[in-house]
């Protein structure tokens, strides 16, 4: 039983290498046990077993009268498990979806979704959401008193607004 146990172990410990097992959730319950075989959920097995082809293993362990039972965690918020391999635990890998915040407009409390651009005239500027993170660009010259923008048309969105050139005075 310890030669198996460290084999167990062994196992598991390389395993988790291989990132697979960081998905996986276990278990141990006592069963009924005859001669060589451990019984559970009508299941008559020796080492180890994958029930039905499902996404669990079941490990059987005579001397101590139990059965591990090895399931995958569930998936974390935004993610699910990826099709294709059925064979544990490579079943209970997960793919998840990029997280897409929206961003808050100070002043207006205006969403504005992620990847997207608004060009705004008043404030003449332009805001960018990026995952949550609002970056405003304003016009050059514009948070300067003694600087102002020379023939911009005030009514046009960024970057009309800001007109062709910035004049500043000494």
């Amino acid at each position: 039983m310890l030669i198996k146990g460290l084999c167990v172990m062994s196992l598991l410990w390389w395993s988790l290498a291989q990132a697979s097992w960081n998905r996986v959730q276990y278990v141990e319950v006592s069963v009924n046990v005859t001669g060589r075989h451990c019984t559970y959920d009508n299941h008559n097995f020796t080492d180890k077993m994958n029930p039905n082809k499902t996404c669990e293993e079941r490990w059987c362990y005579l001397k101590r009268k139990t059965v591990a039972l090895l399931t995958c965690k569930a998936p974390k918020p935004g993610c699910h498990f990826k099709e294709g391999n059925r064979k544990f635990p490579k079943c209970c890998k997960t793919k998840c979806h990029k997280s897409r915040q929206p961003c808050v407009i100070k002043g207006t409390d205006d969403l504005l979704p992620d990847g997207q651009i608004r060009n705004s005239t008043d404030p003449c500027v332009k805001y960018e959401c990026h995952n949550g993170n609002l970056t405003v660009t304003k016009c050059v010259g514009a948070d300067d008193k003694k600087c102002e923008s020379s023939f911009a048309n005030k009514t046009e969105p960024f970057p009309a607004c800001c007109g062709p050139a910035t004049v500043c005075v000494k």
